[in-house]
């Protein structure tokens, strides 16, 4: 099972934008682990995103910064049709 990690600024507008993509893209239809971890809470993750928030981590790599493509994200978890999952069996 992929992890999917997206890091905000509670009341940014992109950061809200993102967590939408996220719950109508993926968590509903991809049995993934979903966090959302807060750079309010952690001065180590405000240091390192806070100006690119929201960050989208799959795997514990970044793949989106300062925003989020719904297509683009949707293309790390299906294959080309939309149908079967990348790497899941």
């Amino acid at each position: 099972m992929h992890k999917l990690t997206l890091v905000i600024k509670p009341g940014d507008r992109a950061c809200e934008a993102a967590r939408r993509v996220i719950d109508l893209v993926i968590t509903p239809h991809v049995p993934v682990l979903f966090e959302v971890l807060d750079i309010t809470q952690d001065a180590g993750l405000a240091a390192e995103y806070g100006a690119d928030v929201p960050v989208v981590l799959v795997d514990d790599v970044v793949q989106f910064r300062g925003g989020i493509d719904p297509e683009k994200l949707a293309r790390l978890f299906y294959d080309q049709l939309g149908e079967a999952l990348v790497g899941i069996s």
